[in-house]
């Protein structure tokens, strides 16, 4: 089915060759121009977030590509406009004056996603239905509502992140064009590439006003 823009999901059984590629499907090229001719390639990606305004602002995916007597090439795609020009491994000055939740606001589960939208003075909390992954230096956070999936990230250039401040990459909600703001990790627990433990609070500005703060702590249910 032809599409008018990228949607999240599943795009498989792509070619490379534009004189075989069916129009409804797509293709998918990701290697060198000089040796398609010699070994055919078929490959698939799959959008997992992608975020419109007036084009994308934020898109991560992963992919593979293979041929015939050759390894397959696998990778992951993560890109925000909001983090496109920060300087790499920039983190916060005074932790000490940033925003804090107050202890009675928190809910008292293993898992909870609090909320402050200042626009509207509203203050919600979430206990369930939440999913939390980690890949390197990103975090991405989703909530399943009645009303659609609420989605954010936090994105690092330093190399891999670890506890501590960062003055950078935060997008949460639908608009994140032209917006600023930091998140601290207070606690981070994992065993190889599988997240374990999450705590942060973070808060994100647009046009030097405060937009969203928010609270996470998360535990992998398994």
């Amino acid at each position: 089915m032809a599409r008018s823009q990228l949607e999240e999901g599943y795009y498989g059984d792509l070619l490379v060759y534009s004189d075989y590629t069916n129009p409804l499907k797509g293709k998918f090229d990701l290697t060198r121009r000089d040796v398609q001719s010699q070994y055919p390639q078929i490959g698939w990606f799959a959008v997992d977030t992608i975020t419109y305004t007036e084009g994308i602002v934020g898109i991560t995916l992963r992919f593979e590509q293979k041929g015939p007597n050759r390894p397959a090439v696998r990778g992951y795609f993560s890109w925000n406009s909001v983090s496109m020009y920060i300087p790499l491994g920039r983190t916060c000055g005074n932790i000490q004056t940033l925003w804090r939740p107050l202890a009675y606001f928190l809910p008292h589960t293993d898992s909870y996603l609090y909320i402050e939208d200042k626009g509207s003075a509203l203050q919600v909390q979430y206990t369930s239905n939440i999913t939390v992954s980690l890949f390197n230096s990103a975090i991405f956070v989703e909530i399943s509502l009645p009303t659609g999936v609420v989605k954010g990230s936090f994105l690092s250039n330093s190399p891999s992140l670890s506890v501590g401040c960062y003055d950078e990459g935060v997008c949460w909600g639908e608009n994140c064009h032209n917006v600023s703001g930091w998140f601290q990790v207070e606690r981070l627990e994992r065993q190889g590439d599988q997240l374990l433990l999450l705590e942060m609070r973070f808060e994100q500005r647009k046009e030097e006003r405060v937009q969203w703060r928010g609270a996470l702590k998360w535990g992998n249910p398994a």
